[in-house]
């Protein structure tokens, strides 16, 4: 699935530049895109940076596509995941990780 994500999106040679594509689309698919946007937006951490990005403001490290925000670390952009957002009564970071999981065999996301 994520060659087929960078394939769509024409990212070609960033295998470990976009590590989270992945999990943007599967967000995207379960159409929790508004949810994470919402929650993005009223968390007191990343609201005001995802606000001025969206608005073309450069901050470094920090870049939206596809309505969601990325921050880079460790050679590659990372889906920013707001603990505002919740994926059937989890944290969403807590379920993807749990999902990721399970469905790499237990390799993690």
């Amino acid at each position: 699935m994520v060659e087929q994500v960078k394939k769509e999106e024409g990212i070609v040679g960033w295998n470990k530049m976009w590590p989270d594509l992945e999990v943007a689309k599967w967000v995207q698919e379960k159409e929790r895109k508004e949810e994470y946007i919402e929650a993005i937006e009223k968390d007191k951490s990343y609201s005001r940076m995802y606000t001025d990005v969206q608005q073309g403001e450069k901050i470094r490290e920090m870049q939206i596509k596809d309505g969601f925000l990325y921050g880079y670390k460790k050679g590659g952009w990372k889906l920013i995941i707001s603990d505002n957002f919740n994926i059937r009564g989890m944290l969403a970071k807590e379920f993807l990780l749990h999902e990721a999981h399970n469905n790499t065999g237990h390799e993690g996301l």
